[in-house]
């Protein structure tokens, strides 16, 4: 992922937030939950991509 779709994630996650009629310590909480499960899938992608480049026989 690149860090420029970053703030358009957050921007998502807000919007959802406002649709949803949130309290705002509430869609705190949940943005950052649903940002930090999102994070933690591209970081395992990427940590699996190089694992296969590296272990790929020449």
């Amino acid at each position: 992922m690149r860090p420029s779709s970053q703030p358009t994630v957050h921007r998502l996650l807000k919007k959802h937030s406002d649709e949803c009629g949130t309290g705002d310590a509430w869609q705190a909480g949940h943005d950052a939950s649903l940002y930090n499960k999102l994070y933690n899938k591209i970081a395992l992608y990427i940590a699996l991509q190089r694992r296969q480049f590296v272990t790929q026989p020449m």
